[in-house]
């Protein structure tokens, strides 16, 4: 699991008809977002879609598989998913 904040080209990965959308313009580096890498398939998954000011960061996974997280923005809090189990079909 890993983080990354959205780039310029990231605008079809989340859904943008164009890179030139304004509210696509403003997530760029300005909010970020966790993905899992799956070294078996080598598939990446986006595990969040944070708007902008917000960034999801410092993914780690607990011994049970769920993975956490901390949201910072305005506030800052932790976030608890089970994205993984989910993906793996669990």
């Amino acid at each position: 699991a890993y983080y990354m904040p959205v780039r310029v080209g990231d605008w079809v990965e989340l859904g943008f008809s164009s890179a030139t959308d304004p509210e696509f313009l403003n997530m760029v580096d300005n909010s970020g977002n966790v993905f899992i890498f799956d070294f078996m398939t080598g598939i990446n998954r986006r595990v969040t879609r944070m708007a902008p000011g917000q960034f999801a960061q410092f993914p780690h996974f607990r011994s049970d598989g769920w993975l956490m997280f901390m949201v910072q923005g305005q506030d800052r809090y932790v976030v608890a998913s089970d994205a993984a189990l989910v993906l793996s079909g669990l």
